[in-house]
């Protein structure tokens, strides 16, 4: 119970101080904290499971998701600006060749 009060204050905490997207994240974060935890016999004592396959993969799915979320909307950005910029160039050179020239 104690862990949970303190849970609930340090996510308040952290939406105070910093964002609800950054509460959000804290909070997927949580997820391989907790299953990794619950692998460990010093916090489960007897009750504690193996780490197998499907555990580890579950979490590389989780942290592959964490990896998008984070940087896709700059890749996506860089993707675009850089796209924008090669259709500029080509827009260019077009109406520099098509343009006449008067000497």
């Amino acid at each position: 119970m104690v862990a949970n009060i303190a849970y609930n204050v340090f996510l308040v905490l952290v939406i105070k101080h910093g964002s609800a997207a950054l509460m959000y994240a804290t909070s997927t974060v949580v997820l391989p904290l907790g299953s990794i935890a619950f692998t460990i016999s010093v916090f489960m004592g007897d009750h504690a499971t193996a780490f197998d396959v499907y555990t580890g993969i579950g979490l590389g799915v989780v942290l592959f998701g964490l990896i998008i979320y984070r940087f896709g909307d700059l890749l996506l950005r860089n993707y675009y600006a850089k796209r924008r910029e090669a259709l500029k160039k080509m827009g260019q050179g077009h109406q520099q060749r098509s343009e006449p020239t008067f000497q």
